[in-house]
C-alpha cells in the first residue's frame, strides 16, 4: 500500500489504550492496521476511526505467533513507519499458587510477543532508512508487588529488551531512554520534578515540554553558558 501506515497490536476495549492510540495515529493520517484477537473489538476500533474519516482495518493477529506477526506486518507493506506493541493484560495471583501455565502465558504475551514483533520492526524498516517502534509500559516493570508477580517480571522483561534494543539500534535513541529510566526512577523516591542543582521545583510547562529534564530554567541556562 502507498499510504504509509502503522500497526497497533493490543487494540482491545473501545476506551482502552491500544484503541486511543488507533484512533491518534489515523487522525494523522496514517493507515492503521488495529491488531488483536478478538474480531468484535478489532471492528469496533475499525468503525469509529473510519466513521471519523480514518483510514484503518482490523487485523485477528496472535501477538504470541511468528507466522501471524509475519503475516501482519506483510499486510502492513512498505509504508509502515510506526509500530506499537501493547499487548498484555494483567495477570494477578499469588505466585506459590500459581499455575507453571499461567506463569508462562503471561511472560509469552508480555515479552516474547515483544521480541517477535520488535525483531520484524526492526527487520521491515531498517532497510527503508527509519521508523518508529514503541512498547507501551506499566510502572510494574519498574518493581515487584505481592499478587502480581507474573506481570511484574513479564513487563519487566519487556523493558529490558526494549533497552537492548534501542542500544542495539541507535545512540541517541539510547540517550534518550536513559533519561526517561531517570525520570521514572525520580518519581519511584518521589523526587520528579525538582532541579537536581537548587532543588527548586521545575515549572511544569518546562516539564510538559521535557518530561526527562533535570534541571530547571535557571540552572539549564548557567549550565549554558562558557
Amino acid at each position: 500500500m502507498s499510504q504509509k501506515s502503522a500497526i497497533v497490536i493490543g487494540a482491545g476495549p473501545d476506551r482502552g489504550l491500544g484503541a486511543q492510540l488507533c484512533r491518534r495515529f489515523a487522525g494523522e493520517g496514517l493507515h492503521v492496521l488495529v491488531a488483536g484477537r478478538t474480531r468484535e473489538k478489532l471492528d469496533a476500533v475499525v468503525a469509529s476511526i473510519q466513521g471519523e474519516g480514518g483510514s484503518a482495518e482490523a487485523v485477528v493477529s496472535d501477538a504470541t505467533s511468528e507466522s501471524d506477526t509475519r503475516a501482519l506486518f506483510d499486510r502492513a507493506g512498505e509504508g509502515l513507519t510506526l509500530a506499537i506493541y501493547n499487548a498484555g493484560n494483567n495477570t494477578p495471583g499469588r505466585i506459590e499458587d500459581m499455575e507453571a501455565d499461567y506463569f508462562e502465558q503471561s511472560w509469552r504475551v508480555c515479552c516474547f510477543g515483544g521480541f517477535l514483533f520488535g525483531r520484524e520492526a526492526v527487520r521491515r524498516m531498517k532497510p527503508q532508512g527509519g521508523g518508529t517502534l514503541l512498547f507501551t509500559g506499566a510502572s510494574a516493570s519498574l518493581r515487584g508487588r505481592a499478587h502480581f508477580g507474573a506481570f511484574n517480571s513479564s513487563k519487566g522483561a519487556l523493558r529490558t529488551l526494549a533497552q537492548a534494543m534501542a542500544k542495539e539500534s541507535n545512540r541517541r535513541r539510547q540517550l534518550a531512554l536513559q533519561r526517561i529510566d531517570s525520570a521514572l526512577q525520580r518519581i519511584e523516591v518521589d523526587d520528579y520534578g525538582y532541579c537536581v542543582v537548587c532543588d527548586e521545583q521545575i515549572m511544569a510547562d518546562r516539564l510538559a515540554a521535557d518530561p526527562g529534564a533535570l534541571l530547571c530554567i535557571g540552572c539549564a541556562s548557567k549550565a549554558e553558558q562558557p
